[in-house]
């Protein structure tokens, strides 16, 4: 259309783990800010006069499906009050919090050990004995992977909603599973906020909904309120679910998706 706007094309459930996907253009693979040119990249997406941008994101939102499926009180606690990367520094063994925090996200993707032993300079072997140390020191996580192994040498996992997560291979299996988890309860976070803007008689349009993230332009003087809002409604997506873990989230204001996101 020629109206000034970019209209990719969203499948809702377009990825194997009920994830939406973004094609015609991919609008779900604009470079990060902090990319090169990647602030350049963003600041092209605005919104009309009279209207703010407003992006909302789940705070953490895979270790939080994580600690929901590990059911840990300890490493829940850990999430919500303490610190959560250098908690998995000490149980991994790794120099410094940054290689706990890549570590961790490797792990969850199911990286093999030569990825693994790659982030603190090592070898295969290394990355073998660092996920071995973890595992012993995380024996929550050790029996969540071990039941999630199990259930996919059917082919799938049973999904938050009881949907069938089809797996590929087993090293993909919990990651397939939190994955699934985030996709839905954003996905039951976005239809919430939809519903309860309508209600406020807020003028909106949603215009990005990508994994944790939310991109909604928004009557200027209802920014704040709908920010504010969108947490909210990520937060109660979570109680919906009965997660173990509680959901949150935060949001910016701004006049490109630069500034949001």
């Amino acid at each position: 259309e020629d109206d000034g706007r970019v209209h990719g094309y969203v499948n809702a459930c377009g990825a194997v783990t009920g994830r939406m996907t973004h094609s015609s253009p991919n609008m779900g693979q604009i470079p990060a800010v902090y990319s090169p040119y990647g602030r350049e990249c963003r600041d092209v997406w605005t919104v009309p006069e009279g209207y703010k941008l407003v992006g909302c994101d789940a705070s953490g939102l895979e270790l939080r499906m994580l600690a929901h499926y590990m059911n840990d009180e300890g490493y829940t606690n850990e999430i919500l009050n303490g610190d959560i990367h250098t908690a998995n520094q000490l149980a991994s063994g790794v120099d410094t919090r940054d290689q706990a925090k890549t570590f961790i996200y490797a792990f969850l993707y199911g990286a093999g050990d030569a990825k693994v032993g790659s982030i603190v300079g090592g070898t295969k072997r290394d990355g073998a004995r660092l996920k071995e140390k973890f595992l012993s020191n995380t024996p929550s996580l050790r029996d969540l992977r071990e039941r999630v192994g199990v259930a996919a040498t059917r082919g799938y996992v049973l999904g938050l909603d009881r949907r069938r997560v089809s797996i590929r291979s087993e090293h993909a299996a919990l990651n397939s599973l939190l994955q699934s988890a985030g996709a839905v309860v954003m996905k039951k976070a976005l239809c919430l906020l939809h519903e309860y803007a309508t209600l406020w008689g807020i003028k909106f349009n949603i215009i990005g909904n990508i994994h944790d993230e939310i991109q909604t332009e928004v009557e200027q003087e209802k920014a704040e309120v709908f920010g504010r809002l969108a947490v909210s409604c990520i937060e109660a997506a979570g109680l919906h679910y009965k997660l173990n873990c509680p959901l949150t989230g935060d949001y910016k204001v701004g006049n490109s998706w630069a500034d949001t996101h």
